[in-house]
């Protein structure tokens, strides 16, 4: 714990952004769990979902001529003194490789030029734990003071359900934004 705020990751200070986080607070005598998301991550995540149902259905082959499976062997184990049964499956190179690679130059395309937007969500769940609060803004967590000042947001935002809509509202992260920060990572490296 630091500051009342759940510490489960170890920060060294290498980081320069964020993508997500888990933290959590005592609100009174319940615990608000928080599952934290910055846009670039749920911007990329969507990306690579539309790039792999796109390689899935308008590949340069359909989907099962890619035989994904084909060359996988089947590990074995022991049941009984002689018999014996499929534990496990070996993946093969063959066919990944391909669908991999096409996946990678799609999810690479998206995230590069298509107009997909993401905008910042707040979203609370009764669980018979405590509460759930899984949130996508834009505030870079880096450190433990970090998780403070996030906790102290969700604490805003329960406490004021227009509090959100009136700090993030206009917030939208587009391809323009990750291509500005791909481009400050070349730069630096």
């Amino acid at each position: 714990m630091h500051d009342g705020a759940a510490v489960y990751h170890v920060y060294d200070g290498t980081k320069t952004r964020s993508y997500w986080d888990d933290t959590g607070f005592m609100l009174g005598s319940q615990w608000v769990g928080i599952c934290y998301t910055h846009p670039r991550y749920m911007y990329e995540e969507e990306c690579s979902s539309l790039a792999y149902e796109h390689v899935k259905v308008h590949g340069e082959s359909t989907y099962e001529d890619r035989k994904l499976f084909a060359d996988s062997k089947p590990i074995y184990k022991k049941v009984g003194k002689s018999r014996k049964k499929v534990h496990l499956w070996e993946m093969g190179e063959i066919g990944n490789k391909e669908f991999y690679a096409e996946w990678d130059r799609f999810t690479h395309m998206f995230k590069n030029g298509v107009f997909h937007t993401q905008r910042p969500s707040f979203k609370v769940y009764q669980r018979s734990w405590g509460r759930q609060v899984e949130i996508c803004i834009p505030e870079e967590i880096l450190n433990e003071d970090d998780l403070v000042m996030l906790c102290g947001i969700v604490k805003a935002c329960l406490a004021d359900p227009n509090y959100f809509k009136f700090k993030y509202g206009n917030y939208a992260y587009t391809w323009r934004d990750y291509v500005a920060e791909q481009e400050i990572d070349n730069a630096s490296n």
